[in-house]
């Protein structure tokens, strides 16, 4: 039963706003929702392929350190390079959607920081993790995962227009602050890695 925690990991993985939050909330204020149905499948395949595989590898990158510190070097160029686009994009409200629609596309299949978020959940949890593996019920938990994921994810789509008209922000000015974050996350990964 421990894999039912899939769950309220799922919306804490997507819970606080980024480019694929972002592209969900543009697509569902502009009701595009064919295309915003396609997303939601591959953001929830995208999520479950990086839970599992991470989590099936995870043995294996801990007894090999050199592959963990490529890959957290490579999450931390990727998301530095991310926040510098979302700083330099030229801030007319259409290019903004465009490039918005873009990123929160790359950020679903491309997206090396979810094996760090698994990683970080994998070590905090090692015991459940082990159990899961040891009973196989990691399928259930990735499975409900997912449901967290699909909820978090909705729940952007179903209310995140309404968060904006609150605080009457444009998406523009949404993608500007994401990308002082996202540089100054790239930095502060890139610097503890580099000088460790």
């Amino acid at each position: 039963m421990m894999s039912i925690l899939g769950i309220p990991i799922g919306i804490y993985g997507y819970l606080l706003p980024g480019n694929i939050n972002l592209m969900v909330l543009h697509l569902a204020r502009t009701k595009r929702l064919a295309y915003l149905s396609l997303v939601m499948f591959l953001i929830l395949l995208f999520e479950s392929l990086y839970c599992l595989g991470t989590l099936q590898g995870v043995k294996y990158l801990f007894k090999h350190p050199e592959l963990l510190l490529k890959l957290k070097i490579f999450a931390g160029i990727l998301t530095l390079l991310m926040g510098i686009w979302m700083l330099i994009e030229k801030k007319s409200e259409e290019k903004t959607t465009k490039h918005t629609l873009q990123r929160g596309l790359i950020s679903v299949i491309v997206h090396p920081q979810q094996i760090g978020f698994w990683l970080f959940v994998f070590v905090l949890f090692p015991n459940i993790f082990e159990d899961l593996i040891a009973q196989k019920q990691l399928f259930y938990f990735v499975l409900y995962n997912a449901i967290g994921t699909f909820i978090i994810v909705a729940l952007y789509a179903v209310l995140g227009h309404k968060l904006l008209r609150w605080f009457k922000l444009k998406l523009s000015i949404l993608n500007s602050l994401l990308g002082v974050v996202y540089v100054l996350t790239g930095l502060q990964v890139l610097w503890t890695l580099l000088l460790a």
